[in-house]
């Protein structure tokens, strides 16, 4: 045995001693309970200083803390003596012994009372540091008695090492991404040893899983996709840009972060699923295991449990990451501008919260007004003058049908000129469902403008009303092509839930100098009025106006996020066990990546089937060759393109990553919705599938001429 081998020996047998074992759980439960306890018993202490401060400054005896302060520098207030430089007390108190910002005086005479190595968001966020205790204590616990303290040892040295070379050479980035590598990887460890003591029962599809999961985190092929993982999750900071708006900054790392790890978790199922059981068909394991001992069905269960249970840990690890990640940037600096205050509100309002999100319920076109538009569109186009009297082919009454309904979609969503006499220069939009956002305060209104030349360097004027058209109203600038918002308060929600907003063409008007809304003004009269400007008419886009409100924290967004990226995977799982059981590796892999893709893409290809109308076969000349072969790869091409949408539209539909980019709630009906279409309907069907050609297959019999 190697020398190296000796070494591991010992420390194995070291680490198996109960009286180490109890000594290591107490040094980490104290030093887990030592740093993290006093991040909150340090919150707990600044927060009640800081309320008998403020209550000081801002009492009946404020002016007199005032003038001691600034007079001397210090302050008792309760007991305490509390100091601040000169300099910046100049700034906060007047000669006459005014308080000009309160709340930065209390945080000026807390900052010598917080510990100068303690991180500043762990202070301001309770709930991590609460999380991050527990999980500390429990996986530090778990790793020393489930016999991992070796591995541990040697992942948080080789972790220290790089972060001790990184901080030699100076590369401050560099000092964080070894040590959280080292931490992943043991977490990665701890939960899947957990996992598989609990696996590890007499139950057929139990013992199965256990085997996957030994075989996952000790063969080249998947643990390479974890350990690429692993590292490449906490290197994905460095490529922010945080020179620009931190949100920003926060919406890009969320969506790299996420979307790479489901990418790369898509790709190890389908490459673990596929060999799992197609090299134990290959390499005859398969015979003595199904013969007699375990039923196929029970085979397949635990071979898709067994996956389904390592994407459930490898999600729970990168969303921890994630989570924490996000948390140390919601509280980096921000430039002290009002720019960099817009941008902290921001983050807190729209990108790191839950909000639903309702959009206009907008005037639908009857089919006999649709049939009408279309007759005399037949009627009074030039084009269509050989039809007049003639029997109209289908193929040209669709095409016009959907020109019609085209045009009146555009219709719905503009708000014409003031110069169009024939239409007023406003328009009402009504949302419904807001029942439940009557109550949680104001609500906010975003909107992007379309009109004249689109140039995001103009600013045009536009109006706002709630309610009845005559209603008093705001006015404010807009920009072109620029995502802007308007706040409404919630009591302007009807009971039933609905809400009128119109919206007034101003463009003809100056904007006045300054910022913000205006109000109130009589909208419907000022957009008859002339100005000095040439107006345009405005459009938008069906995504680009919508009410938002809040409905939930990131952080339970973020855990349904996951869980439907999780069902998504189960489903991908599913189906690769079942191709695996009747192909080999290179075309069951094959086959569940077309399958994979085909899905991905399916709502891009229903929306591309809706835009194009093919022609159909009483059109077609059939003395034209070329014609008829047109309409017949036309025919075939559609036929399959559909077929596609109508079989793996479900799994493209659901992308909770965008949502929560964007800062959109992901409800439990889309997690329940997920759940039954993927993982019942989809992974059913599957395994039921599977289970048919399985039982009916002879694997004991092998031709391969080994």
């Amino acid at each position: 045995m190697s020398r190296f081998g000796i070494i591991r020996q010992r420390a194995d047998a070291l680490q198996r001693r109960r009286s180490l074992r109890v000594v290591v759980s107490l040094l980490v439960v104290t030093l887990a309970g030592w740093f993290f306890g006093t991040a909150l018993v340090t919150r707990n202490t600044f927060d009640t200083r800081a309320r008998l401060i403020d209550a000081a400054i801002n009492g009946e005896d404020g002016a007199e803390y005032a003038r001691v302060l600034r007079q001397t520098g210090q302050v008792d207030i309760g007991g305490e003596t509390y100091s601040a430089p000169p300099g910046p007390l100049e700034l906060l108190i007047t000669s006459e012994d005014q308080i000009t910002d309160p709340i930065r005086l209390v945080f000026l005479l807390l900052r010598d009372h917080v510990p100068a190595w303690m991180p500043s968001w762990l202070l301001v966020e309770q709930t991590t540091a609460w999380t991050l205790l527990i999980s500390t204590v429990v996986l530090g616990l778990l790793t020393i008695w489930l016999g991992l303290l070796v591995p541990a040892f040697m992942a948080l040295c080789l972790g220290g090492l790089g972060a001790l070379l990184a901080w030699v050479i100076g590369a401050d980035a560099w000092v964080l991404p070894p040590l959280a590598m080292a931490g992943l990887f043991l977490v990665f460890l701890v939960l899947t040893d957990v996992a598989s003591t609990l696996l590890a029962r007499p139950i057929g599809w139990c013992a199965v899983a256990h085997t996957l999961l030994k075989e996952a985190s000790r063969t080249r092929l998947s643990l390479g996709f974890v350990i690429v993982l692993l590292v490449v999750l906490p290197l994905l900071p460095l490529t922010i840009n945080l020179d620009g708006p931190l949100r920003h900054a926060i919406q890009a790392y969320l969506g790299r972060s996420i979307g790479f790890t489901f990418l790369l978790l898509a790709i190890m199922t389908v490459a673990l699923t596929c060999s799992t059981v197609a090299f134990d068909v290959r390499d005859r394991y398969i015979w003595h295991i199904v013969t007699k001992s375990l039923d196929r069905f029970s085979y397949m269960l635990g071979k898709s449990a067994g996956v389904v249970i390592l994407n459930a840990i490898i999600l729970l690890i990168a969303g921890g990451w994630i989570y924490g990640y996000v948390q140390y940037m919601r509280h980096l600096p921000v430039p002290p501008t009002l720019a960099g205050a817009a941008d902290q509100v921001a983050i807190d309002e729209e990108v790191l919260v839950a909000r639903d999100v309702i959009r206009p319920e907008y005037e639908q076109m009857a089919e006999s007004e649709i049939r009408s538009a279309v007759d005399r569109v037949i009627e009074n186009d030039p084009a269509y003058v050989d039809y007049v009297d003639t029997d109209v082919p289908l193929a040209v009454r669709r095409r016009i049908r959907k020109k019609v309904i085209e045009d009146f979609d555009w219709t719905r969503r503009r708000v014409a000129s003031p110069q169009d006499r024939a239409t007023d220069p406003w328009t009402t939009v009504h949302f419904h469902g807001l029942g439940a956002a009557k109550d949680a305060g104001n609500v906010r209104l975003r909107f992007r403008f379309y009109g004249g030349a689109s140039d995001e360097h103009d600013r045009r004027l536009v109006g706002f009303t709630v309610g009845k058209e005559t209603a008093p109203g705001l006015v404010g600038a807009f920009i072109p092509t620029v995502k802007q918002y308007l706040d409404i308060p919630g009591k302007a929600i009807n009971d039933n839930g609905t809400l009128s907003v119109t919206i007034a063409n101003l463009t003809q008007h100056a904007v006045p100098p300054g910022s913000g809304w205006r109000g109130p003004a009589d909208i419907v009269p000022l957009s008859q009025a002339s100005g000095p400007l040439q107006p345009f008419s405005l459009i938008w886009l069906e995504e680009d106006f919508e009410i938002v409100y809040p409905s939930g924290g990131f952080d339970a967004n973020l855990g349904r996020a996951l869980i439907v990226l999780w069902i998504k995977l189960a489903a991908l799982a599913l189906i690769g066990v079942t191709l695996s059981i009747f192909l080999s590796f290179p075309v069951a892999c094959l086959a569940t990546l077309t399958i994979l893709a085909g899905a991905s893409i399916a709502p891009w290809l229903a929306r591309a089937l809706g835009m194009t109308i093919p022609m159909t076969a009483s059109s077609v000349d059939w003395a034209n060759i070329g014609q008829v072969i047109q309409w017949a790869v036309e025919s075939f091409v559609r036929t399959i393109a559909e077929g596609m949408v109508y079989i793996l539209g479900a799994y493209g539909e659901f992308q909770p990553t965008e949502d929560l980019v964007q800062g959109r709630r992901v409800s439990w009906h889309v997690v329940g919705s997920c759940l039954l279409r993927l993982g019942l309907i989809w992974g059913g069907i599957s395994m039921f599938f599977g289970w048919l050609i399985f039982r009916q297959r002879q694997v004991a019999i092998y031709s391969g001429g080994q």
